[in-house]
């Protein structure tokens, strides 16, 4: 963001959080230029360019006894502290563990991945986020994650409209991201 801001003074940068399809809609309503969303999504104004898989971790407090790698029914009795309802992220989460037979006992719900992070590190109950949402050196309690089993991953996408013009600014933006995702993909 800097990078780009001493690049271009004049661009405005608003970034806004949501759920996938409250940014597509943000998109097609030219509300937002570009979006960085959770897969699948669609729409016929959209241009859909997939930039990055992130896989998904399990996390607990510090001091939770946890095994090296965690499996839906390692979460069955635990209480959970889940992403809100009505997103792509909670869906994905919730389809893994019901593929297991496991429902999950959600004891909260909310928006934000840095309050989720929060109240796990808390010991409020242990939760699955995306792996760009973990990281650990980044919460005021101690939390750990592990890796899943069977793996569960989510392909996020940069999207704008097709008629959308590309300003030397908006390119900026969007090879800013592709930059991002790709430096993740050989530095996780």
């Amino acid at each position: 963001m800097e990078k780009l801001q001493r690049s271009f003074p004049k661009l405005e940068i608003m970034v806004r959080t949501g759920n996938a399809g409250d940014i597509v809609r943000a998109i097609e309503d030219n509300k937002l230029d570009i979006g960085l969303v959770t897969m699948p999504c669609s729409g016929r104004s959209l241009s859909v360019t997939p930039i990055m898989t992130d896989p998904f971790v399990a996390i607990f407090h510090a001091d939770a006894d946890v095994g090296d790698v965690i499996r839906p029914v390692d979460l069955e009795a635990m209480p959970l502290v889940l992403y809100e309802r009505g997103g792509l992220t909670r869906t994905l989460v919730d389809d893994w563990l019901r593929k297991s037979g496991v429902n999950g006992r959600s004891v909260m719900e909310l928006g934000s991945v840095e309050a989720i992070r929060e109240l796990v590190g808390a010991g409020i109950g242990a939760t699955i986020l995306p792996e760009m949402g973990a990281r650990p050196d980044r919460t005021q309690f101690p939390i750990k994650t592990r890796p899943l089993s069977p793996p569960l991953v989510r392909e996020l996408a940069l999207i704008m409209r097709r008629d959308k013009t590309l300003t030397p600014g908006l390119q900026a933006v969007c090879n800013s991201l592709k930059a991002a995702a790709d430096r993740r993909k050989t530095d996780p």
